[in-house]
């Protein structure tokens, strides 16, 4: 549900969804029209709570697939300058992102794609 939450953040953004095209949940899903980008919040842990609204804390993954370096470039400084810092009420997910650390570049020889890999520190309550 969090990175529902932050995938919803992004396509609410159009400055976001003009430089990435296809924003989907821990993969980039089959056929996506490039750029295209994952969110993965596969490490988040609740933290005194073993219920569904208790506060998660963890890593947020956002990694960006493109054509050309300057197009995967271009996506993750628009993500890293709406994303960074942010904090607020998404899709019933209170969220506090925080700077992002932003991963070696890399080139997918198999896709034929440049990525970038966005990590950041973050936690949330999903509020029913």
């Amino acid at each position: 549900m969090i990175a529902e939450a932050v995938i919803d953040k992004m396509y609410s953004d159009s400055e976001i969804t003009d430089l990435i095209k296809t924003i989907d949940p821990d993969i980039i899903k089959e056929n996506p029209t490039y750029p295209a980008s994952y969110v993965s919040d596969s490490s988040m842990e609740s933290i005194g709570s073993f219920s569904d609204e208790g506060i998660k804390t963890g890593v947020i993954e956002i990694g960006i697939y493109a054509d050309t370096y300057e197009q995967c470039n271009n996506a993750a400084r628009k993500v890293r300058q709406k994303l960074d810092n942010f904090h607020g009420m998404v899709s019933n997910v209170a969220i506090r992102i925080g700077r992002a650390e932003m991963q070696p570049d890399a080139y997918d020889e198999q896709a034929g794609k440049h990525v970038k890999v966005i990590e950041y520190q973050a936690e949330a309550q999903i509020k029913e």
